[in-house]
């Protein structure tokens, strides 16, 4: 199984502080989705084999919007899946909805340079 740094669901109201701290680091993914988004689930496979892939370079986390609404609305997520890469706290990239295996791999290896 992949070691995916998953938000724990009991995390109901993450406050922007906190995100900023897992954000202000090592490279960091983070992926916005909700329990009822159907492109979110396509795309489930696929992160969880990047998050193996890039186990030794890169933290992901999930963030379910639902659960978070504050810290949803804060950062502007207004469509999902959206992923976000951050690095030492400097946000990297955004990239919204589904996408391919290697536009993936592109982008975060991008944001590794």
């Amino acid at each position: 199984m992949a070691q995916r740094r998953i938000i724990n669901d009991s995390l109901k109201a993450m406050s922007l502080e906190t995100y900023q701290k897992i954000t202000g680091g090592a490279p960091v993914v983070i992926e916005f989705t909700a329990k009822w988004c159907h492109p979110c689930k396509l795309m489930e496979p696929l992160i969880n084999q990047l998050a193996l892939a890039y186990q030794k370079k890169v933290l992901f986390y999930k963030i379910d919007i639902d659960d978070n609404k504050t810290l949803a609305n804060a950062l502007k997520v207004d469509e999902i899946p959206m992923f976000m890469m951050y690095r030492n706290a400097k946000s990297l990239w955004t990239h919204i909805g589904v996408s391919t295996q290697k536009d993936m791999e592109d982008l975060i290896n991008n944001g590794l340079k």
